[in-house]
């Protein structure tokens, strides 16, 4: 065995042979205690980044959602001269009689010709509120049809479109805090006292989308601000 190959076998591959590491590399608890803790700031500092963003992904599909909903009723309409779904007819809130049931084969979603519709589908849940719906009607949004401070309007009552002046300040659907309800941003006229129903789910604002199919959101509505025309339910006059 060459001279060099004795010295290898001696010193490396001999299990007894003391072996020399370079401490200078090794971690110290200190050092993994300052690493840890520039992990966790970090992840702090990135939670809110990724909250936002999820967020902001909802918004999206919310905002869809309303659109998409919205299409529905118009084009309801369009085989209905013009009119507009209803919030519901007659004194019971059944399922069949409301609008979302009304418009639901134009969105692709199947229904039950008896009364209940079926609406497990997601275009009708907020996705920043999903455990919100109910389960008899699985949706979380409402329509704007029954009385404002100043509309005319009841559950069963309809609308033509033509006779909306302005269908860009028309609030079609949005969030609802009160599920199921048909009345949108406005205090029932025959009751003042009863609380607006809309929810400011989305980081304190409301989503909302208009006869003309844009869709908004909002800051909280003040009860100044539901006093104006561009709160206003739709009245005889045109729907200000």
């Amino acid at each position: 065995m060459a001279p060099s190959t004795k010295f290898f076998a001696k010193h490396f591959c001999n299990p007894t042979s003391p072996r020399h590491f370079n401490t200078q590399n090794d971690f110290t608890l200190i050092e993994l205690l300052v690493v840890i803790t520039i992990i966790t700031i970090l992840a702090a500092m990135l939670l809110p980044v990724l909250q936002n963003t999820r967020e902001k992904s909802r918004q999206t599909m919310c905002r869809n959602n309303l659109r998409q909903l919205a299409m529905g009723c118009i084009l309801y309409a369009d085989e209905y001269d013009q009119i507009l779904p209803w919030g519901k007819a007659g004194s019971e809130f059944s399922i069949k009689q409301n609008w979302a049931w009304l418009a639901a084969p134009y969105i692709g979603v199947k229904r039950d010709e008896s009364g209940q519709m079926q609406v497990d589908d997601p275009v009708f849940i907020c996705p920043s509120a999903p455990e919100e719906a109910l389960p008899d009607f699985q949706s979380n949004y409402i329509y704007n049809s029954k009385c404002g401070i100043k509309g005319r309007m009841w559950y069963d009552s309809t609308t033509h479109i033509p006779r909306v002046s302005r269908p860009g300040e028309a609030v079609l659907i949005g969030d609802a805090s009160t599920l199921n309800w048909i009345i949108l941003f406005w205090k029932d006229s025959f009751n003042p006292l009863e609380p607006r129903q809309y929810t400011t789910r989305h980081r304190g604002r409301i989503i909302t989308v208009y006869l003309d199919t844009h869709v908004q959101i909002h800051p909280p509505i003040s009860d100044a601000s539901m006093d104006g025309d561009y709160w206003r339910n739709w009245a005889e006059n045109g729907g200000k």
